[in-house]
C-alpha cells in the first residue's frame, strides 16, 4: 500500500455525515473547545437520531459563526479613555441657564413673533388640539404621543400664554406646566427596567423617552420643585445606568439605526442636568454623563460622520437611514442650543444631509411614487411621504441662517420638487405630532426654495462611505442614475459587500443590487443578499472557499473588520488597518464625463488568506444625448483565481457573442443597456436565473428565497445575472445606455490596445484610454483610426504635469494633466494616427 493510499483509506470508511461531523469538531477545536467538550459533543452525536444529529450540527455551526463574530471583541483593545468635557465658554450650558434644549431665553421673543405672524393659524390649531386632549390621562396615550404631549404642554408653559394675547388658550401657563409634569412623572416609570430598546426610545409616531424627560426638566425648570427635579434627574440617571452596552465607547459603531437611539440615554440627561445643584452626588453624575455625551455623540457620531463617512449618508440603506438620521438630528438639535453652536452647520455629515436623499432618488415614477436606491437591509423606501418631509424640514429650518443654499434646496425638496407632501397630508399627521418641531422650532416659512440647478448642485457627488452618484440631469423622470461604490472604510452595521460595485438606472432598472432579505410579505425575499456575489463586482472564484459542503460560495472579499472600532482615530481606520478597505486614486467630473480610479486591494487583505495581491476598478461615464451615453469599466486584478464580471439584471438578458443586452419594459419603464466585452479575449459569457434559480451562489446552488421574482419584485431585486468568466486579470467592458423604444443596436466600438494601455473608441468620436499600470504613468501611446473630431479622455497619467503630445511623431500640443492625472483634448486624426504622451 502506498503512502497516498494509506492517507486516503481512513477517509473512505467514513460516512458522509461522519465526515461532516469530523470537520465540525475540528473547527470547534480551532476556536477554543476543549477535548472534554468535544468528547461530550461526539458522544451526543453518536446517540442522536438523524434529525437530532442534524440539529446538533446546525448548533455547532451557529457556535462557530458566533465565535467568529465575537472574535473581534475578544481581541479588542482598551477603549479610548473618556476625557473630561467642558462646555464651550459662554454657551447656555456653561452659563447654567434654562431653557437650553432647542430653545434659549434669548430666542423666545423671536419665536413668539413668528408664532404671531408666520404660523398664526397653525399655532391656534395646535393649542386647540392640546386643549381638547387636556383631560386625557397619560396612561391612555399610546407610544410616542405620550412623549410628544409631554413636550407640547411644556412648550405652552415656556412660551407663556400671557405673552400671546392674540391667541385663545383654554388654560393658564401654570396649568399647562403642571400637565406636562404629570406626563413626565408618568413617563419616568418606564425607566424602571434593565434594558432600553429602540422601540422604547422612539414611539410609533415619534418622540423620545429620554428627550421628553430632559425637555420637561429643562423647559419646566422654573416650575419644578427640588423634589420633582430630583425625581426626573433620577429617572434620567437610571436610563443612563441601564443603557445598552453598544452605546459605550469601544463596544460598537455608533452610526447604526438603533445605537443612535441608545446613546440618547445619558446624552439627553447630561445636557439637561449639568450645572444644577441638586444635592450630593448629582453634580459628579452629571459630569460623567456629559463626558459620555462628548465621547459617544460629538466624537463617535458627528466626528465619525465627518471623518469616516466623509460626507452625508448612511451605511445601512434608506429605511434605516430614516430612523438613524432622525435620532441623530433630534439629539443634535438639543445639543446645538445647549452648546451655543449650530451642529447642523458645523458638521458636514449633518449640513449636507439632504443630499443623501437628493442623489439617491431614482428617476421614473412608479405606482404613484419615487423610490430611493435600494440596500439589502430594507425593501423599497418611498420618497413621497412623511419620512422625507420631516428630514427635509429639519435641514431647512436648522440651516436657514447659516446655509440658506442647502436650506433652500431642502425647502424645494419638501415643497415644489414633486418629491414632497404638504405636512397635513403626511401619514399619521397630527398637530400634536408634527407642529412643535417641524413647524415651530424648525420652521422654514421664511426659506426661499432653490432647485438643484439654482443651488449649484453638481451632477456627480460623492456621498458617505464612497457612494459616488453620477447623473445626466436632475430630471426626475428621464435622468440617468449611476452609483459606483468606492469605500475607503468598512463601517460595520448591516454593510453590504458591494465594494467596487455599481448600479445603473435609465428609464428603469438596468444594473441593480440583487436580492432583499427584509421585505414585506407581498414582496420577494432572499437570504444572503448582502454577500459579494449579489453585487455587480469582478468576483474571484475560489472553489475551496466554502468551509463546509453545505456552505455557500459567495466569492467574498477577505478583509477582517472590527465592528467595535467606533472612533475615527482607531487604528482600524488608518492605512493598513482592518477597516481600511480601499482608496480612490482619482475622481474627476466634468460636463462630458466622470472618471473614478479605485484601488480596493486592501479588501482582499487579511482573513485566512488573501485572494488578490492587487485589485483596481476604473469607472468612466460619458454623458451625451439620448442613446449616446456610455459606461466603460476597466478591471485590473492580480489573482490566481478565476475572475467573474457580474451583472445583475431585473429581467432575462440576451447574450450574443461578446454582447449582453438588458431590457426593462416593466409597466412604464423603457430602458435598455447593451454591454460589449472587449477584454479578455478568451472568456465565457453565460446567464443564471429564472424559475427556481432566482439567486444562486458562485457554484450555482440556489440560496433560500421566496419568489416568484417577476414583475415588481424582479424590477427591484433582480431575477438573473450575466457573468463574464476568465482567468485573465484585465477586463474592459463598454455599456451603452438608452431607450428600449429607439436603441436597437450598439454603437460601433473599437478596442484600442498598446503595451501600456487599453481603451475603446466609440462611434469614431469618443475615446477613453486606461493605463495597464496601477501607478501614474509619465508616458503612454496609442493608435486610432477615425475621420472627424475625436474627444480623447486619457487617464492614469502623472497628476499636475505639463505633458507633450505628439501625433505621428510631431509635437502638436502641450497639455497639463489634471490633479487626478487625466488629460482631455479633442483632435481630428484624419484617418490613422499614433498619439504619444510624454512628460
Amino acid at each position: 500500500m502506498t503512502d497516498t493510499t494509506r492517507r486516503q483509506a481512513p477517509r473512505s470508511v467514513l460516512s458522509k455525515h461522519e465526515a461532516k461531523r469530523c470537520r465540525l469538531f475540528a473547527r470547534l477545536s480551532k476556536i477554543g473547545f476543549t477535548p472534554v467538550l468535544l468528547l461530550l459533543l461526539a458522544s451526543m452525536a453518536m446517540a442522536c437520531s438523524d434529525d437530532a444529529k442534524q440539529s446538533l450540527s446546525d448548533t455547532a455551526k451557529s457556535i462557530i459563526k458566533e465565535k467568529k463574530k465575537s472574535a473581534g471583541k475578544s481581541e479588542a483593545k482598551a477603549p479610548v479613555p473618556i476625557s473630561v468635557y467642558t462646555p464651550p465658554p459662554q454657551s447656555p450650558l456653561a452659563r447654567k441657564v434654562h431653557p437650553r434644549l432647542y430653545l434659549t431665553p434669548e430666542e423666545l421673543p423671536a419665536l413668539r413673533q413668528r408664532l404671531k405672524t408666520l404660523y398664526r393659524e397653525e399655532f391656534q390649531k395646535y393649542v386647540n388640539e392640546l386643549d381638547r386632549h387636556f383631560d386625557d390621562l397619560p396612561e391612555s396615550k399610546i407610544g410616542g404621543i405620550l412623549y410628544l404631549d409631554t413636550k407640547n404642554y411644556a412648550f405652552l408653559y415656556i412660551i407663556d400664554p400671557a405673552t400671546l394675547p392674540e391667541f385663545s388658550f383654554g388654560h393658564s401657563r401654570e396649568q399647562y406646566g403642571r400637565k406636562a409634569i404629570e406626563h413626565a412623572m408618568y413617563i419616568k416609570r418606564e425607566t424602571r427596567h434593565d434594558r432600553q430598546s429602540s422601540a422604547g426610545l422612539q414611539g410609533d409616531n415619534g418622540g423620545y423617552l429620554n428627550l421628553s424627560l430632559a425637555v420637561s426638566y429643562d423647559w419646566l425648570h422654573a416650575l419644578l420643585t427640588l423634589e420633582e427635579k430630583r425625581t426626573l434627574a433620577d429617572a434620567m440617571i437610571r436610563l443612563y445606568d441601564t443603557r445598552d452596552d453598544e452605546a459605550d465607547p469601544g463596544n460598537y459603531v455608533k452610526l447604526s439605526n438603533q445605537v443612535t437611539g441608545y446613546i440618547h440615554s445619558g446624552c439627553a440627561g447630561a445636557l439637561a442636568l449639568w450645572g444644577d445643584d441638586l444635592g450630593p452626588g448629582y453634580s459628579d453624575k452629571a459630569q460623567e454623563m456629559l463626558n459620555f455625551f462628548n465621547a459617544v455623540f460629538l466624537e463617535r457620531s458627528l466626528a465619525v460622520g465627518d471623518k469616516v463617512f466623509e460626507g452625508p449618508g448612511w451605511g445601512e440603506g434608506a429605511s434605516y437611514y430614516m430612523m438613524g438620521i432622525t435620532n441623530v438630528s433630534f439629539m443634535a438639535g438639543a445639543a446645538s442650543t445647549a452648546l451655543g453652536e449650530n451642529l447642523f452647520f458645523k458638521h458636514p455629515f449633518l449640513r449636507y444631509n439632504v443630499l443623501y436623499l437628493l442623489y439617491n432618488i431614482l428617476p421614473l415614477k412608479l405606482k404613484d411614487n419615487y423610490y430611493l436606491s435600494r440596500h439589502d437591509t430594507n425593501s423599497l423606501q418611498k420618497v413621497i411621504g412623511s419620512s422625507t418631509g420631516r428630514i427635509c424640514a429639519i435641514s431647512a429650518g436648522a440651516l436657514q441662517h447659516e446655509d440658506p443654499r442647502i436650506a433652500g434646496l431642502a425647502k424645494w425638496m419638501m415643497s415644489e420638487s414633486g418629491f414632497g407632501q404638504k405636512m397635513e397630508d403626511w401619514k399619521y399627521f397630527d398637530p400634536r405630532i408634527d407642529y412643535l418641531f417641524f413647524k415651530f422650532i424648525w420652521g422654514s416659512a421664511e426659506v426661499t426654495p432653490l432647485t438643484p440647478e439654482q443651488a449649484g448642485m453638481p451632477l456627480t457627488y460623492k456621498l458617505a462611505l464612497g457612494e459616488i452618484v453620477m447623473k445626466s440631469s436632475f430630471d426626475k423622470e428621464s435622468s440617468t442614475h449611476i452609483i459606483f461604490w468606492a469605500p475607503k472604510y468598512w463601517y460595520a452595521p448591516h454593510a453590504h459587500k458591494d465594494i467596487a460595485s455599481f448600479t445603473i438606472f435609465k428609464h428603469g432598472s438596468l444594473a441593480l443590487d440583487a436580492g432583499s432579505p427584509k421585505n414585506a410579505n407581498d414582496f420577494p425575499r432572499s437570504s444572503s443578499a448582502r454577500e459579494a456575489v449579489f453585487h455587480n463586482i469582478l468576483g474571484l472564484y475560489d472553489p475551496d472557499e466554502p468551509e463546509d459542503a453545505d456552505d455557500r460560495n459567495f466569492m467574498n472579499f477577505s478583509f477582517s473588520a472590527r465592528s467595535e472600532a467606533d472612533h475615527w482615530q482607531d487604528e482600524e481606520y488608518q492605512p493598513n488597518g482592518r477597516n481600511y478597505i480601499g482608496e480612490i486614486k482619482a475622481l474627476e467630473s466634468s460636463a462630458d464625463y466622470d472618471f473614478v480610479d479605485y484601488d480596493y486591494s486592501a479588501a482582499y487583505r487579511g482573513g485566512d488568506k488573501s485572494k488578490a495581491s492587487s485589485a483596481y476598478r476604473r469607472f468612466a461615464y460619458l454623458r451625451g444625448p439620448e442613446n449616446q451615453e456610455f459606461v466603460l469599466i476597466h478591471d485590473l486584478v492580480e489573482s490566481p483565481f478565476e475572475k467573474r464580471f457580474l451583472l445583475h439584471t431585473a429581467f432575462e438578458p440576451a447574450i450574443a457573442d461578446d454582447q449582453i443586452t438588458v431590457t426593462n419594459n416593466f409597466e412604464v419603464a423603457h430602458g435598455r443597456m447593451i454591454v460589449k466585452s472587449l477584454l479578455p479575449v478568451q472568456k465565457e459569457i453565460l446567464k443564471i436565473g429564472g424559475e427556481a434559480m432566482w439567486f444562486t451562489d458562485a457554484d450555482g446552488k440556489p440560496v433560500k428565497s421566496r419568489g416568484p421574482y417577476v414583475d415588481w419584485g424582479a424590477y427591484w431585486t433582480g431575477s438573473y445575472r450575466a457573468e463574464i468568466r476568465s482567468k485573465n486579470g484585465e477586463y474592459l467592458t463598454v455599456m451603452q445606455i438608452g431607450d428600449s423604444r429607439t436603441l436597437q443596436a450598439m454603437a460601433p466600438v473599437t478596442k484600442i490596445a498598446s503595451a501600456v494601455c487599453s481603451g475603446a473608441l466609440i462611434n469614431g468620436q469618443r475615446l477613453v484610454v486606461f493605463s495597464k499600470n496601477t501607478t501614474p504613468q509619465r508616458s503612454l501611446n496609442y493608435k486610432i483610426s477615425a475621420q472627424g473630431l475625436v474627444s480623447h479622455l486619457v487617464t492614469g497619467l502623472t497628476p499636475n504635469k505639463m505633458m507633450q503630445l505628439k501625433k505621428n511623431g510631431n509635437v502638436f500640443l502641450n497639455v497639463k494633466t489634471s490633479e487626478q492625472g487625466v488629460m482631455y483634448f479633442k483632435d481630428d486624426p484624419q484617418g490613422s494616427a499614433t498619439y504619444e504622451v510624454t512628460e
